[in-house]
């Protein structure tokens, strides 16, 4: 519940000089969904929908892409940052791109997931879904990677054998695979298979001190939408090209990095 209204809005550009758009609509909710804490002070709508901040400004950008800091990151300055623009491409050495495939709803953006691979062991991701165009949403909002129960158990049991380590379980029930954070454990690379491009996930992408002496998987079962989470998209430059329907990935300090 709440308003919605439009105001001016401004902000800063590659030219030294902010940059105002007229006339973009706004909402301020009184009762909201999802977990805020007090530190939250809003969401930037990134999708596909008509509300959605670069839909209002899709005649001047023609892309964005976001630089996602690790939550390992001990310089308390570095801060997660985003960009607008024609000029929100990302290219160069390392980069790989999939199609960007439209779906429903429209607000959310979608790839095709054909399967991972727990160091050099692939498992394809077979099902219903496996054959649909768009199975898997990207989203920087979520925070975890969301699989199918069948194939999530195959990633799980590859991985799990390829650590070889003693697991523990997870009391809030949120995790499926967890150790010891004592555990001298060895974490092979799990790459992401999408449609023409492999994104290679270290360990800082998979695995979270979920408490103090507990180390989680951060791909998780799920019987509802599938979704690839922001854990997995740390230390990637991730573009979106939305006039080429098409989303990259660059591996990047993202603590370092900085947008021209």
């Amino acid at each position: 519940m709440g308003y919605l209204s439009s105001d001016t809005l401004t902000i800063g550009s590659g030219r030294g000089e902010p940059v105002s758009f007229p006339g973009i609509a706004l909402g301020c909710s009184h009762r909201t969904g999802g977990k805020f804490g007090e530190k939250h002070v809003g969401l930037i709508g990134l999708g596909g929908g008509p509300l959605s901040l670069v839909k209002q400004l899709e005649s001047q950008v023609g892309g964005q892409f976001y630089c996602l800091v690790p939550l390992s990151t001990t310089d308390s300055t570095a801060s997660s940052k985003i960009n607008f623009g024609r000029n929100g491409v990302v290219s160069g050495s390392r980069t790989v791109s999939t199609p960007l495939i439209k779906g429903r709803p429209d607000a959310l953006y979608y790839l095709k997931l054909e399967g991972m691979s727990v160091g050099s062991t692939r498992v394809e991701f077979r099902g219903v879904s496996a054959g649909v165009e768009g199975n898997i949403v990207i989203d920087s909002g979520t925070t975890l990677t969301y699989l199918p129960p069948d194939f999530y158990s195959e990633v799980e049991s590859t991985l799990a054998t390829a650590i070889n380590g003693q697991t523990t379980s997870d009391p809030t029930r949120t995790f499926g695979l967890c150790y010891s954070s004592g555990s001298n454990l060895q974490i092979p690379t799990i790459t992401v298979h999408f449609t023409g491009s492999d994104v290679q996930l270290p360990e800082f992408n998979t695995f979270i001190q979920a408490e103090e002496d507990l180390f989680c998987f951060t791909l998780v079962p799920s019987s509802e939408l599938l979704i690839f989470g922001n854990l997995a998209q740390m230390n990637f430059l991730v573009g979106y090209d939305l006039n080429n329907n098409k989303v990259s990935f660059k591996p990047t300090d993202c603590t370092k990095h900085q947008f021209n």
